[in-house]
């Protein structure tokens, strides 16, 4: 040939279009401002009325028009190429993906166009189902995310970019635990950790924005695992246990005063379940049998050799005394005696509240408060004339400092 071809200088000769004529893939030659100079046969037979001194612009589509011509506008001098996806043209009513690559010539610009019709209807195939996965995300009120091994966030749904204070479209990419109060920072890596290893990992946490109360989370860590069965990335699930904290809070807080009441009333509290025959006993409760809460009384049949063999059965008799109570809607109350380790009697008023599930009495809840001193007074008042003489005496005589 005459002319010296090269990547830099592409002369655009007659023998060199005659050769281009034979190729399947449409190309054109382009001037500085974007005019078609010349093209092959392919190039005819994609664009229709395809004629020469016709702007390349106007063989795009024209939603396109403005993106390509933005594109071809800022290629530079020192630019060696530049790629434009865009439909072109191929009818009156039809149009196709394709890629127009420009090279530098001599004359210009040298385009070729590649077909990409299939690429991007595959492309906006998986968009769409990204977007449906998306969607389905964000109808989901706990807060999902997608982490990098590193501890980078991928992705998260509406829920958790809610809670956490981040744009939706702000491309993420961010630390995750930087998005987290400091003081759930240590548990959030310990968790990462487990899930960088292939195991699932959980920790409480928390999240605070300016000007709102504190929530509260339940995050679940799962590995997902590779085809060879290593991490990665990690699944983020946040379930928010904010009521749930709070009820906690007030349940603790209830059981602090409740306590606080038991022991300046000088109240043993007790809860027995009834159907698994479980009894638990605080503190106050041990003092007032005299008893060690280090060796714990945990039923019925461990009770009873506390009581006065007298005492024992109106004391300790359940079915009978349940179902009459349940039957007439009424407290549990009794008072009865106790034999302290060191033989000393007492006398004791137990009442109680019954719970039921479903329909049945499950749990009976209720206190012990020791009346000896209540009791014996009134035995002084009515002339010892109610109680057995040997308690009475016994009473009496701790009074006087006998004992």
């Amino acid at each position: 040939m005459e002319d010296n071809i090269s990547n830099d200088n592409i002369p655009l000769s007659v023998i060199l279009w005659d050769a281009l004529d034979v190729l399947h893939m449409p190309v054109c030659q382009l001037s500085d401002a974007g005019v078609i100079l010349r093209f092959n046969q392919a190039w005819r037979w994609l664009v229709e009325d395809a004629f020469e001194g016709q702007p390349l612009i106007q063989s795009i589509l024209p939603e396109d028009r403005y993106h390509a011509l933005s594109q071809f506008r800022s290629i530079d001098e020192e630019q060696e190429a530049q790629d434009i996806e865009c439909r072109v043209m191929t009818g009156r009513n039809s149009s196709r993906w394709h890629l127009l690559s420009l090279r530098p010539s001599q004359d210009g610009w040298l385009c070729v166009a590649t077909d990409i019709h299939a690429l991007k209807h595959r492309e906006a195939e998986l968009e769409r189902r990204a977007a449906v996965q998306s969607q389905m995300l964000d109808v989901s009120v706990d807060c999902i995310k997608l982490i990098s091994l590193d501890g980078a966030l991928l992705h998260m749904n509406k829920a958790g970019c809610q809670a956490l204070g981040v744009e939706e479209q702000s491309g993420f990419g961010m630390p995750w635990l930087g998005l987290l109060p400091e003081s759930v920072r240590r548990d959030g890596e310990q968790a990462l950790r487990a899930a960088r290893t292939g195991r699932s990992a959980r920790f409480a946490g928390s999240s605070v924005l300016d000007g709102q109360e504190p929530q509260y989370w339940d995050n679940m860590l799962s590995p997902v695992l590779g085809a060879k069965g290593a991490a990665t990335a990690i699944l983020c699930v946040s379930r928010e246990v904010t009521a749930e904290k709070k009820a906690l809070t007030s349940l603790q807080a209830s059981r602090d005063r409740l306590a606080m009441a038991a022991r300046v009333g000088r109240l043993g509290i007790w809860d027995y379940d009834i159907e698994l025959d479980r009894l638990h006993c605080d503190e106050n409760w041990y003092r007032i049998m005299g008893r060690d809460p280090a060796t714990p009384i945990t039923s019925i049949a461990e009770f009873r050799p506390l009581i006065h063999p007298d005492d024992v059965e109106k004391a300790t008799e359940v079915s009978n005394t349940i179902a009459d109570l349940a039957s007439s809607e009424r407290d549990y109350s009794v008072e009865f005696r106790i034999i302290r380790p060191d033989g000393e009697i007492r006398w004791l008023r137990s009442e109680a509240g019954l719970e039921k599930t479903d329909g049945r009495v499950s749990r009976a809840m209720g206190f012990v408060v020791d009346i000896t001193e209540a009791r014996y007074g009134g035995v002084a008042l009515l002339g010892l004339q109610q109680f057995p003489r040997e308690e009475s005496l016994a009473f009496a005589s701790r009074r006087r400092g006998d004992r």
